[in-house]
């Protein structure tokens, strides 16, 4: 079996999207298990493909003889060393569809071997994407709830030294702490967003998911001017090209 592919370190630096794509095509087991199922199917139908050829086999028996000749006076034992080649060729010429008929289904069954891989490959690339969008929104989050632990805090301070002053009660300070405290809680549940979601990223590439991976933020980012396509476009071209719909097809004919 071959060895694992070596692993960059994605928390060095910070990665963007088709950078982690690109390692996951590589690391990620679903890829390497679709290929190596579509050569498979592409053996068996040279396997098909060799029906057509002529079949050669060769042989050699070797080895001692002994037996006996009779003489007038007394049988004479006689040894020797022999050697007897032996070859024969084949070559079918009429069948009646058979080959025909294993060779374009082995055919079918490696189309649908090669469309499935190429829909593994777009699953690849789909969990990739959407980790890596889920990462950045809990980035976002975690942002968000340090913004808003922030102005709580500055809410309660304000509201201990008002007390002191003789400005408000206890009941308001309670209050105050109590926002505070759910603020906390809040940023920490975000904090464990942001580990679940580089987990899942993680297992989306190929990598251990506590290995960590850093990501260029969508806000560092430039927005394109407008989109290349429209909706009705790809919802067409799925239609048209997806591989698993192909896939299926080819699996059809392959049966009949």
């Amino acid at each position: 079996a071959s060895s694992p592919p070596v692993v960059v370190d994605l928390a060095a630096r910070s990665n963007e999207l088709i950078e982690l794509v690109d390692v996951a095509l590589t690391t990620n087991p679903a890829t390497r298990q679709a290929w190596q199922l579509a050569q498979a199917d592409a053996a068996r139908t040279a396997r098909a493909q060799s029906a057509y050829f002529p079949r050669l086999e060769a042989g050699v028996d070797a080895g001692y003889e002994s037996f006996l000749f009779q003489q007038k006076d007394a049988p004479v034992r006689v040894d020797q060393w022999e050697v007897i080649p032996q070859a024969s060729l084949t070559w079918t010429l009429l069948d009646f569809g058979r080959r025909s008929g294993a060779l374009a289904s082995a055919e079918s069954r490696l189309r649908a071997a090669n469309l499935t891989s190429n829909r593994v490959v777009q699953d690849v690339i789909f969990a990739v994407a959407r980790g890596y969008y889920a990462l950045d929104a809990a980035l976002a989050m975690v942002g968000a709830a340090e913004g808003n632990l922030a102005r709580v805090v500055s809410v309660n301070e304000a509201a201990e030294q008002r007390r002191t002053l003789g400005l408000a009660t206890l009941p308001d300070v309670l209050l105050t702490r109590q926002t505070k405290a759910k603020a906390i809680y809040d940023l920490e549940s975000a904090k464990v967003g942001v580990s679940h979601a580089q987990a899942e990223l993680a297992m989306a590439i190929g990598i251990p998911a506590n290995q960590p991976v850093e990501i260029r933020r969508l806000g560092d980012l430039p927005l394109p001017e407008a989109l290349a396509t429209t909706v009705d476009a790809l919802i067409g071209d799925a239609l048209a090209d997806r591989p698993d719909l192909l896939a299926q097809m080819a699996r059809v004919r392959a049966e009949e």
